[in-house]
C-alpha cells in the first residue's frame, strides 16, 4: 500500500483476508497454506496497517479443508464466510468505541506465529503439484 494511503487508513479501516491470520499473510495465501499442509482454513477481518496483513485480527472463521478441495474451492468457502464475518467485525468495532482500532483487543485467539509470503517459488509449485491438489 502506498505510504499516503497507509497513513490515512491506519487504525481506521479493516481488510479481509482469505486465511486465518497471522499465518499466511501476503500473496496467494490459500495456495501457501495448502502447500504447507494446512487442513483448516478460514477468513480473517483485520485492522489495516502499513504492514500488509499485519493488523490486529478482529474476527475469524474456520473450516476443514476436504481432500478434494481446490484452491478455488477454499477461496470461495473462505469468502462466503467473510460477508457475515465483516458484519460481526463492524458490530465488535462499534461495541469497542469505533473511532480508533489501534491496540484494541478483540478477543480473537490467533493460531500460530505470523508468516508472510511473496510470490510462490519453484519449490512451492513443485510441492503443490506433488500434493495432488488443483487450482480449480
Amino acid at each position: 500500500m502506498a505510504p499516503p494511503v497507509a497513513s490515512a487508513t491506519v487504525a481506521r479501516a479493516v481488510a479481509v483476508n482469505a486465511t486465518r491470520l497471522p499465518k499466511y499473510g501476503g500473496i496467494l495465501p490459500v495456495f501457501q497454506a495448502l502447500v504447507h499442509g494446512e487442513s483448516r482454513l478460514g477468513g480473517s477481518i483485520h485492522v489495516m496497517t502499513p504492514e500488509a496483513d499485519g493488523g490486529t485480527v478482529i474476527a475469524q472463521s474456520a473450516f476443514e479443508v476436504g481432500p478434494k478441495m481446490t484452491v478455488y474451492d477454499c477461496y470461495q468457502r473462505s469468502y462466503e464466510d467473510c460477508g457475515p464475518l465483516t458484519v460481526s467485525a463492524l458490530d465488535l468495532i462499534e461495541k469497542k468505541g469505533g473511532s480508533s482500532l489501534d491496540g484494541v483487543d478483540f478477543g480473537v485467539e490467533v493460531q500460530g506465529p505470523p508468516s508472510y509470503f511473496g510470490p510462490p517459488s519453484s519449490d512451492d509449485w513443485r510441492s503443490f503439484r506433488r500434493s495432488g491438489r488443483r487450482f480449480c
